[in-house]
This record gives C-alpha cells, structure tokens and sequence, in this order.
C-alpha cells in the first residue's frame, strides 16, 4: 500500500518519486546535530549546492541527495549521516535538511518493529490510498490550508476533506482494530496509515496513549503521523465544559536531538504549541536536554524554519510573546538565543499538595 503521510503542511517533505511533475531548486542546505564537526568542514563533501535544480519528472531525482548521504558518512567523525530528500517549499525554493550522527555521540534506539499479523480493514486501506492521491493533487496546485479546530486536520482541498471525513467514520466503526495495528501490525505503512487514522475518533484522550506508545516505533512516517496527531491534539482548546487533551511534553523533548528530521520537525510542532502556557516542568525539561539542539535550529538559515525554536528559547528565557515577536521582526535571533542560555528568568516551582 502507499504511505498516507500527514497532510496540510505548508512545506511536505517528499521521500520518493511524487506523481505530478515539478521543477525546483535548492534554496537552502541547513545542517543538524553537530557537535564537535562543523558546517563548513561538511559542505565540501556535498554532492548538492545550493540553486541547483531538481526535477521530479527525473525518475533519478533523488540520486544526488542518496550520493550526499554516502559521502557524508565516510567522512572522518561520522557514524551516519541523514539527509531528508527536500522540504517544500519556501519562495518556490526546495530546503533541504542534513542531520548527522557523530562518532562517539548518543545513538539513538527505537522500539523493535512488531511481527503480528493483524491487518487493518481493506476500507481503510483504500481511504489511504485515496488520501495519498488527493493529497498529491492538492499540493500540485499549492493547496495546503487546513482547519484544526475539532482536534483533526480538515483540509481545505474539497477532495482530501472528503477522504479525512470518512476517517471520522473509520475510526467511530474500527477503534479497537486501529489500536491493535498500530501496536502489533508488522506492515510499518499500515501503522502509520493507523496512526493517522485514530486521530479522528471523537475521544481524543483515550488515544493519546496509543500514539504516545508510536512516537517509539522505527518506522520514522508513524512517528511522524502519532507526533502530527498528538500535535494538533495539543491546539485544539476545551468547548462546552470539556476538558482539554492532556498530552504529555517529554517524548516530544526527547526527539528534539534526533537524527531524522521529521522527528524534530514533529516535535517543535508539538512543544511550540505545549510551551504557550510555560508549564515550569516543561522549561526546566527544555532548559536542562534540549538547549543545544533547540539553539541549533534557531540558527538555520531556512527562515520559516527558525520561528518555533526561536518562540520556545523565548519562553525559556522569560521573555513576553510580544517581546518575542519583536526580537525575531528585528532579526535579534541571538538574543534570544543567548538569553535563554543565560537562564534570564527561572519559572517558579510550584508549591506540592499534599
């Protein structure tokens, strides 16, 4: 089956051939999880440039970010290098993301893949493959608004909404099985289709643990598709006396150092989001694992990009969500920076009850 990637994402990041045919070029080559090499050391070994063009009616598109990948990891100091395909798009300009594993660094281990042979129900599989082809036809024409306000992505395309809606309708009629694939099934797509899928039951809460569970899964699209889910979990406000979704921050904490970039894409998303309300135990979490890797981002030079880690080492640091805005507007993205290392502003601990 196709992959059913999360959708409405105003940059997609594409992993393999796409079925329309488009032309871009490289914008911008960023680096993450560098430690002791740097940028500059690395980019002689690239087999990209920046402005160069990408074809995707090349069926051998995709060559030149494989042979990166390869030269990358031969070069001394490096145990794996990762690099993402591209990220579309900013300005019509393709990004693209390099994260690398340094020798001697922490290593990183996820769930071993499940062996069951539970399958999820053909209508579902179809919805996926539906959803993969309107997707595609959205994104042709530059298509990626969304609503998120019911805790879900609607998308704005008339022809994926019709295909999110009957993931409503999946996930009212197939809960159980949804939950049971997404642990069990040994088809990593169709865990990821699941994980997508549950995100629409009508009870949020109750599946924040399964996807929880699946942001440990190595299979990277379901940790993208639970962490997306969890995500929008995380905006959708309490209606009606509700309460709101509870969804822990920590996993998301975790993967802010990881090597795929999805996995940090997904997690800034996520904690951008969680740290509006400045928990303290999240800023202490952040402050304590995630400065270097947060910092790092910050300083990309893809633009759009910056904006979440540049929000979230503002709230470290105390400052105002005006203040914040007002040092990103004027390009003093190492003050903010600086600041949060500083630790200008310690959250008060809030006071145990007994």
């Amino acid at each position: 089956m196709k992959l059913a990637a999360a959708f409405a994402c105003a940059a997609m990041t594409f992993i393999g051939p796409v079925a329309f045919a488009q032309q871009f070029r490289i914008g911008v080559i960023d680096f993450y999880g560098l430690q002791k090499l740097s940028a500059e050391e690395l980019r002689p070994h690239l087999t990209i440039a920046e402005g160069d063009p990408i074809s995707l009616d090349d069926e051998n598109w995709g060559a030149p970010f494989a042979q990166t990948q390869q030269q990358l990891s031969r070069v001394a100091g490096v145990f794996r290098a990762h690099v993402n395909g591209f990220v579309c798009c900013t300005d019509g300009k393709a990004e693209v993301f390099i994260g690398i594993e340094e020798r001697g660094a922490h290593r990183w281990h996820f769930r071993k893949p499940p062996r069951g042979t539970v399958r999820l129900p053909q209508e579902i599989v179809a919805s996926g493959a539906e959803f993969t082809d309107a997707s595609t036809v959205a994104m042709a024409r530059g298509d990626f608004d969304e609503d998120r306000s019911a805790g879900h992505s609607l998308a704005h395309a008339p022809e994926v909404r019709r295909v999110q809606l009957q993931f409503v309708e999946h996930a009212r009629r197939h809960l159980d099985k949804l939950r049971e694939v997404l642990r069990q099934d040994a088809d990593a797509d169709e865990r990821a289709l699941a994980a997508q899928v549950i995100a629409y039951t009508s009870d949020k809460q109750v599946v924040v643990a399964d996807l929880v569970r699946a942001i440990r899964d190595p299979y990277e699209h379901v940790r993208n598709n639970a962490m997306r889910a969890l995500a929008v979990f995380t905006e959708k406000e309490s209606s009606d006396g509700a309460p709101a979704i509870e969804v822990p921050f920590e996993p998301f904490v975790a993967l802010l150092g990881s090597p795929i970039w999805t996995d940090r894409n997904k997690s800034l998303f996520a904690l951008e989001s969680l740290s509006v309300k400045r928990n303290p135990k999240l800023l202490r979490l952040l402050r304590r694992e995630a400065l270097a890797p947060l910092s790092e981002m910050a300083r990309w030079k893809a633009p759009g990009r910056t904006l979440p880690p540049l929000k979230i080492l503002g709230r470290m640091a105390g400052y105002s969500e005006e203040e914040i805005a007002s040092a990103i507007e004027q390009g003093r993205q190492e003050e903010l920076i600086a600041a949060a290392t500083r630790v200008r502003w310690q959250p008060p601990v809030p006071e145990s009850r007994s």
